[in-house]
């Protein structure tokens, strides 16, 4: 007689990933990113912060002692990351401006920061399934593309990947017995140098905390060790506000009232979620709405959908705390708006209400949830359920495969300025800001026509793009056509106040036209506003002189000289206005320092007026 027994619904194991298949698959992972982004080695530079920050940087030339202490002692382009600046001081040591390596640096950072995802992802996962499906995710994803493409977002990379690391090491310390001191002292020092290469790294202490709560840890012990970091978190918040305001940072969030900016972080929270799933419209530029019109409907629907979700959390929470899965959600909601909490614009700086790279870490938080999700359907499955499991395996392979083609195509799109730029007019045909971009760019590639067009459309699409005129009054005196740039100059002194060289436009035109006791006010504005603009301190002197006062000519002349005593239009001209008052001696010593210097109107009339000029040493 056979013995009964107790009949299980079947199992049918799907997926099984042995740590043998999961090396494999990772390394498989890494290489298929590496080809994604392989292309992009070629890409230019582009006319977008990689000028301030890598072409025309002065910071980078230099990694002696004193290269290296201005290094950490600026700032650069309204941000402070000196340790992403010393990267590229040392690239450009030994690669000058070849715009391969800062790419090959990105690529390879990425890279890196998908294998840390893994390792810090296998953390939290009993299959190993989260893991991969993160890294793939995180490797793949069109809204990374930014972070990776754009040679100026290496201190994004830079930063996440130290932050990763110190997440890996703190995981360490909660762990280690004996050496816990030791493993503490490297998450914080590894912490420092993320902040030092970006200041979104203040979010750190957010993350541990919520880290200590997945893993109820006691809440005594989960405040006394953060408070190192959160010294560190404050010291970089108030560095990056102090940096966004030395340089006057762009902010055009500026323009609306507080209940707008709440209504911007809502729909950042949408937008970044909703992309998560369908990366569609990406540009490397989102405007904010016209603040001259009504906030468009989606603002408001982005509030209220905001609204209902934490009141949902907070009824939730009230009445029992999370366990299990639901725990492993608000892990991953409380990562991901954590990472966004510096950027959505409450604190208003520069001119886009979203932008894609800011999801380079924030994803985390997602991906958190959706391979949490997705992991019971990919283990051992009941039969019953079979179906649905090869639904959702088919539907995640699809994803995935999505993920990678339309980075594939769109990766391109960053290959330089013209193409840059060319995508985001596609994108927002009725907005300036791209036009004027893209007519920096045709400038400097010397297409004087095109850049003029583009400034056109700039300035017919927002008239009060100040920019605008000014690179377009700039262009015509350039061009000889300085009837035309007149009313550009005025207008570019109307909208740009605080721009000196605006200023000093308008006051070149002025005296071209003779008016100079006018144009000596705009000279002296402009050197008010930027105590060592040279050029600006001459022609004050100029002005001075054609208006009589010889005195002011003089002292500006010095000012000139103080700022810059290489500057040997200043040394001629003063020793011109001291031989006019007749003092032939510093007149002559002025005009051979001059000749010294290059000027060659300065040894002419050396060797002219100056008794046996000797032009081989420095008269002074």
């Amino acid at each position: 007689m056979k013995k009964e027994t107790t009949s299980k619904p079947k199992e049918l194991r799907l997926l099984g990933i042995p740590a043998i298949q999961q090396w494999i698959a990772i390394s498989v992972i890494v290489l298929i990113t590496f080809l994604l982004y392989w292309p992009a080695h070629r890409f230019a530079f582009l006319n977008w912060d990689d000028d301030v920050y890598i072409t025309t940087s002065s910071l980078i030339q230099n990694i002696d002692k004193q290269g290296i202490t201005d290094i950490f002692s600026s700032f650069s382009n309204s941000n402070y990351h000196p340790l992403t600046t010393l990267a590229y001081a040392l690239i450009y040591k030994f690669f000058g401006l070849d715009s391969t390596a800062y790419h090959l640096l990105n690529i390879v950072l990425h890279l890196f920061n998908v294998l840390l995802v893994y390792f810090l992802l296998k953390r939290f996962s009993t299959t190993g399934f989260l893991a991969l499906f993160g890294a793939a995710v995180f490797a793949w994803h069109p809204m990374h593309i930014e972070s990776v493409a754009w040679v100026s977002e290496t201190k994004d990379l830079l930063y996440t990947g130290l932050l990763l690391l110190s997440l890996l090491a703190y995981l360490r310390y909660r762990e280690a017995k004996g050496a816990s001191l030791a493993w503490y002292i490297i998450t914080l020092l590894i912490y420092l140098l993320s902040c030092l290469s970006k200041s979104a790294a203040a979010i750190f202490p957010a993350f541990l905390i919520l880290i200590d709560w997945y893993q109820q840890r006691p809440w005594k012990k989960v405040w006394f060790d953060k408070i190192p970091f959160a010294l560190l978190a404050l010291a970089t918040a108030v560095t990056a506000v102090l940096s966004q305001q030395a340089d006057q940072s762009i902010n055009m969030a500026g323009d609306f009232p507080w209940p707008a900016r709440l209504l911007f972080a809502a729909y950042g929270i949408w937008y970044y979620a909703l992309n998560f799933v369908f990366p569609i419209r990406l540009s490397a530029l989102h405007y904010f709405p016209d603040p001259s019109q009504p906030l468009p409907a989606i603002y408001y629907v982005a509030g209220l959908a905001t609204a209902g979700l934490i009141a949902f959390i907070l009824l939730r929470l009230r009445k029992r705390s999370p366990a299990g899965r639901p725990r492993t959600y608000y892990l991953g909601m409380g990562l991901y708006v954590a990472a966004l909490l510096m950027v959505l614009q409450l604190i208003p700086i520069g001119r886009a209400v979203v932008a894609e790279r800011y999801t380079y870490l924030s994803y985390l938080g997602l991906i958190f949830i959706a391979g949490n999700w997705l992991e019971p359907w990919f283990r051992r499955v009941d039969i019953r359920k079979q179906a649905s499991a090869r639904a959702l395996q088919a539907l995640t392979l699809v994803f995935l495969g999505c993920l990678l083609l339309i980075s594939q195509f769109r990766i391109p799109v960053w290959k330089d300025s013209i193409t840059l730029f060319d995508d985001v007019i596609r994108k927002y045909p009725d907005r300036g800001y791209a036009y004027l971009a893209r007519g920096n760019t045709w400038l400097n590639m010397k297409e004087a026509d095109k850049a003029l067009a583009d400034y056109g459309r700039a300035i017919a699409r927002e008239p009060e793009l100040g920019q605008a005129y000014f690179r377009r009054a700039t262009l015509l005196m350039a061009l000889g056509r300085y009837q035309e740039a007149i009313p550009d100059a005025e207008k570019a002194v109307e909208l740009l106040p605080d721009n000196p060289e605006a200023w000093h436009n308008r006051g070149t035109l002025k005296y071209m036209g003779k008016l100079y006791p006018e144009s000596l006010t705009d000279f002296r504005q402009a050197t008010e506003l930027a105590p060592s603009f040279t050029e600006a301190w001459k022609n004050t002197a100029l002005a001075a002189y054609r208006s009589g006062d010889m005195e002011e000519a003089m002292q500006a002349l010095n000012s000139a000289i103080q700022a810059d005593d290489q500057f040997a239009e200043a040394w001629y001209y003063r020793g011109i206005f001291k031989l006019e008052s007749g003092d032939t001696t510093i007149g002559c010593q002025d005009l051979l320092h001059a000749a010294q210097l290059g000027n060659e109107k300065a040894r002419e009339k050396a060797a002219a007026v100056c008794p046996s000029p000797d032009l081989t040493h420095d008269a002074r």
